[in-house]
């Protein structure tokens, strides 16, 4: 990402975790590409702590993507 190559790195708090997460979500949902976002926050955290950070993102971003997806009757049994 441009932000990253730019060293621009956003302080990890409440409110910024909230607005990656949204725009992660619904980017994520439309395009299936929402990890960029969330991965821009944690540039600078360990490894471990991001690998836990974002496998459980994933996990829950994708049930309730699924969910909101079955939900409104995009996706079949058959």
């Amino acid at each position: 990402m441009v932000l990253a190559c730019l060293r621009w790195q956003p302080c990890l708090r409440p409110s910024s975790l909230l607005l990656a997460g949204i725009a992660s979500g619904v980017g994520g949902t439309a395009a299936s590409i929402g990890g960029p976002l969330i991965a821009l926050l944690y540039q600078r955290a360990a490894g471990s702590q991001v690998r836990g950070t974002l496998g459980g993102y994933f996990v829950v971003g994708s049930i309730m993507s699924i969910t909101a997806l079955v939900g409104t009757g995009q996706v079949s049994a058959g």
